[in-house]
């Protein structure tokens, strides 16, 4: 599965994502604004071709950018429209914190400044607390090693694997994608309905907890 395609399924299915820390598919404007800024000009078209080599179009250094920022902006919007949970970890969400990588951070991208890792914590927070939304946080009590950086469930479809980690450079082509209705069901039903309530830190606890690394 390409990153687009997998992106693909975000519009219409709900998903869980076990991640030790925040995914690219929840990241506020200002934040996505501040990383492409910063991204040396020597990395954009490499970018491109590593992860978007089917975009035929976008041909020039400015067609490019414009698309990598509506990228992002897409997929923030279609976690306001189906159910995403998150399930990361307290270790996994305190190095991000004290290095501005996600696990899975995309190759020739600079790293989140502490400002923007304060922003994107608060913004996940602030969602997380808000009843209306659809999106839903949960922070691990327990540690886990997988030595798979993303699991990613879209219910009652597929199972996705991502084997990359922290600026690998082939992401694209890595990705494991299988069909799997009923397994994908049961990782949903997992997250739904046991994490929060036997694995999970409670709501007070997550707060405190984040609150503790933003300050």
């Amino acid at each position: 599965a390409s990153l687009v395609q997998s992106v693909e399924m975000e519009k219409d299915i709900d998903l869980v994502m076990f991640k030790p820390s925040p995914c690219f598919n929840k990241i506020p404007e200002y934040c996505v604004k501040g990383i492409l800024a910063r991204m040396p000009e020597s990395n954009k078209m490499m970018f491109r071709d590593i992860l978007f080599a089917d975009e035929k179009g976008l041909k020039s250094v400015d067609d490019f950018m414009s698309y990598i920022f509506q990228f992002f902006a897409t997929r923030l919007a279609f976690s306001y429209q189906n159910s995403h949970i998150d399930v990361f970890t307290q270790k996994g969400l305190i190095e991000f914190y004290k290095t501005g990588f996600l696990s899975d951070h995309f190759y020739g991208i600079p790293p989140f400044n502490l400002e923007e890792r304060k922003m994107l914590l608060k913004f996940l927070l602030d969602r997380n607390n808000d009843k209306s939304d659809t999106y839903r946080m949960y922070i691990l009590n327990i540690e886990y090693e997988t030595g798979i950086p993303a699991i990613v469930v879209y219910k009652n479809r597929n199972i996705l694997f991502e084997f990359d980690g922290i600026g690998q450079k082939l992401q694209n082509e890595n990705p494991c994608l299988l069909e799997l209705q009923g397994m994908s069901n049961a990782f949903c039903d997992f997250a739904e309905n046991y994490i929060p309530y036997h694995m999970a830190l409670s709501e007070e606890e997550a707060n405190n907890f984040i609150n503790s690394l933003i300050g």
